[in-house]
């Protein structure tokens, strides 16, 4: 419940990091001009600690595009498991 930002910050990867990234998607997706900064930062805040870790070092080390930071969670997770 709530607008569209509070739902940003209590949506918590509990599944899968690919149903974790549709919601993600779909709450994002209502947000115009969201700015990069903060959709990692939303996006980081969601997923579980080793996971972020290795993201955000990855995120920070190459200047990649929304698209390729779901990629590069997605292929983390089959990595971490």
């Amino acid at each position: 419940e709530g607008d569209v930002y509070e739902q940003l910050t209590e949506l918590k990867k509990r599944g899968s990091v690919d149903d974790y990234i549709t919601d993600f998607e779909y709450l994002t997706s209502q947000i115009p001009r969201l700015p990069d900064k903060q959709f990692l930062g939303y996006f980081l805040h969601g997923l579980k600690g080793e996971i972020r870790g290795k993201v955000k070092s990855l995120a920070t080390m190459g200047d990649l595009s929304r698209t390729k930071i779901l990629q590069v969670t997605s292929a983390v997770e089959k990595e971490t498991r």
